[in-house]
């Protein structure tokens, strides 16, 4: 990966609030913030469940409407 796209996914991060960096010398140091990716770990196993959830509804749905057309 070229370093500007690196930084520029860096920058998202940082504005995400996901991770924290700054620059001695020459040397960009990034650093991970373990509360903001556990909160969004979380959210997204919430989302999951939820999506799961609604597939599997969606999966009985169609199984009844394929019996129904045998």
């Amino acid at each position: 990966m070229a370093l500007p796209s690196f930084l520029q996914h860096i920058k998202v991060l940082e504005d995400g609030g996901m991770v924290r960096s700054h620059k001695r010398g020459r040397v960009r140091i990034v650093e991970a913030i373990p509360t903001q990716i556990n909160s969004i770990a979380t959210w997204l196993g919430s989302q999951r469940e939820a999506w799961t959830q609604r597939l599997d509804q969606l999966d009985a749905h169609l199984k009844t409407m394929e019996e129904q057309d045998d």
